[in-house]
């Protein structure tokens, strides 16, 4: 079951333009490509889990545009964890884990997304990272307000 669903994504990777930047169009500059703003916003209608989705994607985002750089994949790392943090404590760790998955597949859509996804590994290979606890203030803070 895992080999067919690599060779799905291989066989979709293929038919995705190549040479499309690792950036992607994000017409109103928040910091989410406007092709996964558009699939949170049809996806997640709970405004609560909507904002922990979109603190998550904005530091994907954000890791995978600043993969050339090991001090930055380290510090957005940090910043990974605790939006999924944010996102455990707004949802539950199963969730979390779905949301994650899904996420993931939305947002390294391209092979040179998956290569700079793949540069962060390398960058944190080695590292050890913390991770707080999943509370209110995993949450970025404009979210708090959102979020119980």
């Amino acid at each position: 079951m895992k080999i067919r669903s690599f060779l799905a994504l291989l066989l979709l990777l293929s038919l995705a333009s190549c040479g499309e930047p690792v950036a992607g169009v994000d017409e109103d500059e928040d910091g989410i490509r406007d092709d996964v703003q558009e699939f949170i916003n049809k996806k997640y209608k709970d405004k609560k889990v909507k904002a922990a989705v979109v603190q998550y994607a904005k530091n994907f985002q954000k890791t995978i545009t600043e993969s050339e750089s090991k001090e930055l994949s380290l510090e957005n790392s940090k910043n990974g964890f605790r939006a999924l943090n944010c996102l455990i404590y707004v949802t539950s760790i199963n969730e979390t884990a779905q949301i994650s998955r899904e996420m993931r597949a939305e947002i390294l859509n391209t092979r040179e997304r998956l290569e700079a996804n793949s540069m962060v590994n390398e960058h944190l290979n080695g590292s050890i990272t913390s991770s707080a606890k999943e509370t209110k203030e995993s949450c970025d803070s404009q979210l708090i307000n959102t979020v119980k």
